[in-house]
């Protein structure tokens, strides 16, 4: 496979990473992965030469992933994300219909480490009623949320939305199994709806603005058909 490529310059580059990729091969030596999984080592013989990863995103996670292309640019880049300078947006479809807005404060831990701030604002964008049967209701509801997280804690934002009773669709982890498995029959496999769609920084080697933008695939494009909206025109509502 090879990447789509959203930005290249000389220090960096930035690709839309699929569902089912890692960044980077995983540290536990017990856990091996194919080279089709690899991130790095795709970017890397995509190519030609060595690339430095940043940041991570989840494997089930798609989005905007950046490399720098050299050991100097990852010293440079890595401060956009260890201080927050960057702003992130991802989109996400959960479970239930949610409120418009909110702002969710709420430490998180890991096994064997004291819980820390995390916090992460979210918008709904539109909501639907599907004519799909469930454990208590002979329809389901699903919201689309607009999502900036404002720290970067593990899973912060797949935990975050489980406790407020949205897990996030696909999301085998944190998520809900039945819901899971109606919309992996609606398209045809198992996808986590989670896209980090945006990234906007200053560039540290020109001191000019950029946002990188992620793409819709054919998963996200069936959803949003089912939500009537139109990710290329603001995600208003489709004509009727």
């Amino acid at each position: 496979m090879l990447f789509r490529i959203l930005h290249q310059s000389a220090e960096f580059v930035a690709v839309d990473k699929p569902y089912g990729v890692h960044v980077h091969p995983p540290e536990d030596v017990r856990f091996r992965i194919s080279k089709n999984e690899n991130g790095l080592a795709i970017l890397r013989d995509q190519m030609g030469q060595y690339v430095y990863p940043v940041h991570r995103l989840d494997r089930s996670t798609s989005g905007v992933l950046l490399y720098a292309l050299s050991s100097e640019a990852a010293s440079k880049l890595a401060p956009l994300f260890s201080e927050r300078t960057l702003e992130k947006t991802y989109y996400a479809i959960v479970r239930g219909d949610s409120k418009d807005s909110g702002r969710i404060d709420s430490p998180l831990g890991e096994e064997g480490k004291t819980a820390v701030g995390a916090v992460t604002s979210f918008e709904k964008v539109s909501s639907v009623e599907l004519a799909w049967p469930n454990e208590r209701f002979p329809t389901s509801r699903y919201s689309l949320l607009r999502i900036n997280p404002e720290t970067g804690r593990y899973h912060q934002i797949r935990r975050h939305l489980r406790r407020e009773n949205h897990p996030i669709i696909g999301d085998t982890q944190h998520g809900d199994g039945l819901h899971n498995r109606l919309w992996r029959a609606e398209i045809g496999r198992p996808y986590l709806f989670l896209k980090c769609y945006s990234m906007g920084f200053t560039n540290p080697f020109d001191g000019k603005p950029l946002v990188i933008r992620s793409s819709w695939n054919s998963e996200w494009m069936r959803a949003f058909d089912r939500f009537g909206v139109c990710p290329r025109n603001g995600h208003r509502p489709f004509a009727r």
